[in-house]
């Protein structure tokens, strides 16, 4: 696969998504998986939609295309969001207050994992597969635009708030297995941050106008974050611990000035290899991992209506019909289930 390396940062040549998208696409995020040697992202306009091809395509896939594919179109012209679990084949996104997953096989049978009932805008999300942890940040409409960052399992379980003090609009999540943090740019504050897993040592890491003005997505790799920007037309890069300061590392700057959207560094050890809790699971759609070791059957919600019998297998939603009978004095109940699967 050809790839332009800068810096020891392997990263796929421009005209890739040039010759996928076409001249009149607008491209959103990007998101790969090694694992299913697919890339994927997100078509604005003229239409909403994911799409996927092989990151090598002389290697196979799991969907076994050769090319670029549809994978799924999106109802809602909302800003959108997507992160994939690698080791389990889901994939996240969110339109407006939910957070949506399916599995890359099965795109139609999109389950809710999250749905936002306080806080109506979901501004970005990233899905840590080694731990089976979903993190999103989300802002209220108010003047002052409180935020916070949440977390759960990946079936939407073990809702928490991991912060929600000093936040605005926390966007740019970005996952760092190594040292077991979350990062992320406050786009209102212009301000870095991170924190653990678990919500403790929150760090203020930079501020700064220049740096994190117009920014909206990130990724870390090794002791650095890159980041698209706006505001620069440019790929930035600095140290995730604040040591270069708020000195400007361009890394990529666009000559004509356009913007770049989206950003995604391609290498082996931002993905690695962990026990895929689903693959001996006997769910009859969607397997939703919970932690390390467990893992949850769910059934589509997204233009489906079923429920989950004996926790495995999904089934058409139960019918119960109200007769009289014969005589018209007697009102009797027949109960009709399906006993097939969906297909």
């Amino acid at each position: 696969m050809d790839r332009l390396t800068r810096n020891g940062i392997s990263i796929k040549e421009t005209d890739l998504l040039a010759n996928t998208t076409g001249i009149k696409s607008y491209v959103g995020q990007i998101d790969y998986s090694l694992s299913a040697n697919l890339l994927m992202w997100r078509v604005i306009e003229p239409e909403n939609a994911l799409y996927v091809m092989p990151i090598q395509p002389s290697a196979e896939n799991v969907l076994g295309i050769k090319r670029k594919s549809l994978l799924l179109r999106l109802n809602k012209s909302a800003s959108i969001r997507l992160s994939i679990d690698w080791i389990h084949n889901l994939v996240f996104y969110n339109i407006e207050d939910k957070i949506i997953a399916f599995n890359l096989t099965q795109p139609l049978y999109g389950y809710i994992v999250i749905n936002e009932m306080i806080f109506n805008t979901i501004l970005d999300l990233a899905v840590n597969p080694m731990d089976s942890l979903l993190f999103w940040s989300v802002s209220d409409n108010s003047i002052n635009r409180r935020g916070r960052i949440m977390r759960a399992s990946e079936d939407g379980s073990n809702q928490t708030v991991l912060i929600d003090t000093d936040l605005r609009e926390p966007i740019a999540l970005a996952v760092d297995l190594e040292l077991k943090r979350l990062y992320w740019i406050d786009r209102l504050l212009f301000q870095f941050y991170s924190v653990d897993f678990n919500g403790n040592d929150m760090k203020s890491i930079l501020k700064s106008h220049q740096l994190f003005k117009l920014s909206y997505y990130m990724t870390i790799f090794g002791d650095d974050i890159y980041w698209s920007n706006y505001f620069h037309s440019a790929i930035l890069k600095t140290n995730k611990f604040g040591l270069n300061g708020t000195q400007i590392n361009y890394l990529i700057k666009t000559e004509s000035g356009s913007d770049i959207e989206s950003i995604a560094i391609i290498d082996p050890s931002l993905q690695p290899f962990s026990t895929n809790r689903c693959f001996q699971s006997k769910c009859s759609h969607l397997c939703l991992p919970i932690n390390q070791r467990q893992y949850h059957c769910v059934c589509p919600q997204i233009n489906f209506n079923t429920r989950l019998y004996p926790n495995i297998n999904c089934i058409e939603s139960i019918h119960t019909i109200s007769e009289r009978s014969e005589s018209g004095n007697e009102l009797t109940t027949t109960t009709e289930a399906a006993t097939q699967l969906l297909a």
